[in-house]
């Protein structure tokens, strides 16, 4: 059986457990291993397949919504100093990265809002990660990017089990519907908690980068 590295287990392959456990409560036959009393080692390796599966349905559609949900959190974090409102690096750390980023990543790069957009500078955070993880120091980016992967796919898998105990039972259980729906909101306060986490050691790795280790080979 293949051996899920930390963001697949976390990112993908949880989130698709949760979807599917909270489905087989309407449909059983969806996650048979889970209403068998004798489980075989079969039925725990599809069961893991098909939570995969899963998984990957439920990014994909957290990426349909993650823009609207960033919309309403302020941005994403990692793009938040080409939007002028980085709260995460003190001024001169901002300085420090301004200078670097020309100075490891060869780039003339303007950190001005108003001269960069933000899809032009998710492409030099791109390679700020490469040179991060190029040097050996990602281990806790890709730490911070995994837990991120994990309460974002909680939270799509929370709000799609939500949605179907609603058309299912309506309000008929309000437990349920309260505690799918503060789990809903603890998700996304964790995923947003994450994300910060993740562009603020992002940044800080690339700057202790000694100015070789990233520079472009010529």
């Amino acid at each position: 059986m293949k051996n899920f590295d930390f963001y697949e287990f976390s990112a993908l392959l949880v989130p698709g457990v949760a979807l599917l456990t909270g489905c087989s409560y309407f449909y059983p036959r969806l996650a048979p291993f889970l209403e068998s009393k004798e489980r075989s080692v079969g039925e725990l390796g599809f069961f893991v397949v098909l939570s995969f599966v899963a998984g990957h349905l439920v990014q994909a559609l957290s990426s349909l919504i993650e823009p609207l949900f960033e919309k309403l959190t302020g941005g994403r974090p990692s793009l938040s100093i080409a939007q002028g409102n980085c709260k995460f690096l003190s001024a001169a750390q901002l300085d420090r990265l301004k200078t670097q980023v020309s100075s490891k990543l060869g780039l003339s790069t303007d950190f001005d809002a108003s001269n960069l957009k933000p899809r032009a500078w998710g492409g030099v955070v791109a390679q700020i990660y490469v040179a991060v993880e190029g040097a050996g120091r990602a281990k806790r980016v890709d730490i911070f990017a995994g837990n991120y992967g994990l309460f974002r796919g909680l939270a799509t898998a929370i709000l799609l089990i939500l949605a179907l105990t609603l058309f299912k039972q309506g309000l008929r259980s309000p437990e349920a519907v309260v505690g799918l729906a503060l789990a809903f909101l603890a998700s996304c306060v964790r995923l947003r908690h994450f994300s910060k986490l993740y562009a603020r050691e992002l940044f800080v790795e690339f700057l202790q980068l000694p100015p070789s280790a990233s520079s472009p080979t010529t």
